[in-house]
């Protein structure tokens, strides 16, 4: 059997009430062999690509507060793109190396601007995590939980944005 899936361009959020959306719906229904399914069920969306959530007036105000170099910069986006949920950086200064060009010298000198501004923190067992205060890797419902969150609470150093 053949699945013909057709899609519909109906803008919901231009209707007042639920009972104006399934006309809408019975409607479309009624112009062919169409099946609309309307819910009001959350779902969670995969993606193929990796996404953080940024916090991008408390990252500007760092960048500009520490005059963080280009350098500084590309070690970020390196990490973000390879930083585990909780916002947990198992990473390696070699691979970041590999990932930027840059060498394991600048690599270290960066992460000590990074500590100082606090883009990055590290606990008392040498573990590195991104500031979920800047960027967040987790669940927001359960931010709680992660020991990023508890260390940049600690610190407590961007709780006025």
């Amino acid at each position: 059997m053949e699945n013909n899936t057709k899609e519909l361009d109906i803008d919901f959020e231009n209707f007042l009430t639920k009972e104006e959306i399934y006309e809408n719906v019975e409607e479309k229904q009624k112009l062919g062999d169409v099946n609309v399914i309307v819910s009001n069920q959350s779902y969670k969306q995969k993606t193929n690509n990796h996404f953080v959530i940024l916090f991008h007036n408390v990252l500007e105000y760092v960048i500009t507060e520490y005059q963080l170099k280009l350098n500084d910069i590309k070690i970020i986006l390196s990490i973000l793109k390879l930083m585990e949920i909780g916002n947990a950086i198992n990473i390696t200064q070699k691979r970041i190396s590999i990932d930027t060009g840059i060498n394991i010298v600048s690599i270290n000198r960066s992460y000590k601007n990074l500590l100082k501004a606090s883009i990055l923190l590290k606990d008392d067992y040498g573990s590195y995590y991104f500031n979920p205060q800047i960027v967040s890797n987790m669940n927001l419902k359960k931010i709680k939980e992660y020991d990023s969150y508890k260390l940049s609470k600690s610190l407590s150093k961007y709780d006025s944005f």
